[in-house]
């Protein structure tokens, strides 16, 4: 009986544990395919299952491997490389903003530089730079002061007119004495006559002969004179008006109008024109005002171009054009940034030749962006030079 007893728990402890391992698992099974399919229910339901029977925790066995549950893997999968390609897109980004923005950005570094600053003062200096080019305007269209050349030649003409009018007096004293000359001369002298007599008619003749003589040269000179002044007053009329010519064509330049008037004026009285000046006569040439207006745009273009050659029109070389800020204030190297903003800083103070010669420095992909900019502003610089020639050779003279 104690036996029967001893074995009825073993038996029943095996006939328990085989039953509790398969249902352990199934058990497994329908978790990994709750887990799955996502079903919260169907975790819920299966518990349960692994109380009841054999036949029917067997059954649930082909519904968890059913061949329509295969594509679950793939929506688990597909979850984490969304999610791997987010962090990598997200570490690309960063990366690529720390290789195109500066290192202090967004917030600057203490001494490294405003750039609301930079902005306010670049435009400060061309305000200042355009008060200047209207104050330069508007003292050549006052035109020189020329109240001093008018009185000096109103002066000379009164002095050639009194000179005529002591040449007239002195042409009929000339005609007197010619006239007692020639009377004194055709008097008979009579023999016998007294010796004394005849000495002082002589010496009456030899007399008004001299005063005669005087007369001349007195009346040579101020016809000289007469005609020298007639000559300064000519020759000062003929140098205003080549001032007045030359303040003319700076005029027509600085605003871009046409200066073939003032160009006639100076060929009138024989100047020889360059050639430069003569071809751009009627169209007038580009202002500074315009060539400082379209320099960013074509700047901007430059250094874009400049940028692409140098990385190799990668995406860093899209991404610098796009958010790269050029240099507004003038600084030292080579590449396409610092000359171009030292061609901006000679274009402020007006010194076409310089701002050519940078602009002309700049790569060749760089240049071509340029092209149309840079053929105004020579067109420009030239025609100033060859302006500036023809006055110091008039100056000279």
């Amino acid at each position: 009986m104690a036996g029967r007893k001893a074995k009825t728990p073993q038996a029943s402890a095996d006939a328990v544990e085989a039953p509790e391992a398969e249902i352990a698992v199934v058990r497994d099974e329908v978790v990994e395919a709750v887990v799955v399919e996502e079903a919260v229910a169907d975790t819920i339901d299966a518990t349960p299952e692994a109380d009841t029977p054999k036949e029917e925790v067997v059954e649930a066995t082909p519904s968890v491997s059913r061949p329509e549950q295969a594509p679950a893997p793939v929506r688990r999968g597909g979850f984490f490389s969304m999610l791997l390609g987010g962090v990598a897109a997200a570490a690309i980004g960063f990366g690529m903003a720390r290789y195109v923005l500066p290192d202090d950005f967004p917030f600057p570094k203490a001494g490294s530089g405003d750039l609301a600053a930079a902005v306010q003062k670049a435009a400060d200096e061309a305000k200042s730079a355009d008060l200047i080019l209207a104050g330069r305007i508007e003292a050549l269209e006052a035109g020189p002061d020329l109240s001093g050349v008018t009185g000096a030649v109103e002066a000379i003409r009164v002095a050639a007119d009194a000179v005529a009018s002591q040449v007239e007096v002195l042409n009929g004293r000339m005609g007197a004495l010619e006239a007692q000359v020639a009377e004194l001369m055709t008097r008979p002298v009579t023999e016998g006559a007294n010796p004394a007599a005849v000495a002082a008619y002589e010496a009456e003749l030899a007399k008004l002969q001299a005063a005669m003589a005087d007369q001349r040269q007195e009346l040579e000179a101020l016809a000289g004179e007469a005609e020298a002044n007639r000559a300064a007053a000519q020759m000062t009329e003929q140098e205003a008006m080549i001032r007045n010519s030359l303040t003319g064509i700076r005029i027509a330049v600085e605003n871009g109008g046409s200066y073939q008037v003032e160009l006639d004026n100076l060929a009138g009285v024989g100047v020889s024109l360059p050639a430069l000046l003569v071809e751009r006569a009627e169209g007038g040439v580009p202002t500074l005002a315009a060539l400082r207006d379209t320099f960013p745009q074509a700047a901007r273009a430059a250094l874009a171009a400049a940028r692409a050659a140098e990385t190799g029109g990668g995406v860093g070389s899209v991404l610098t054009s796009l958010l790269g800020a050029r240099s507004l204030e003038p600084r030292d190297g080579g590449d396409a940034d610092a000359v171009l903003s030292r061609a901006e800083a000679a274009l402020r103070e007006g010194r076409m030749t310089d701002a050519v010669a940078e602009v002309e420095a700049l790569p060749e992909g760089a240049r071509v962006e340029m092209a149309s900019w840079l053929a105004m502003a020579t067109e420009r610089a030239a025609t100033l030079a060859a302006l500036d020639e023809l006055a110091a050779g008039l100056t000279q003279k």
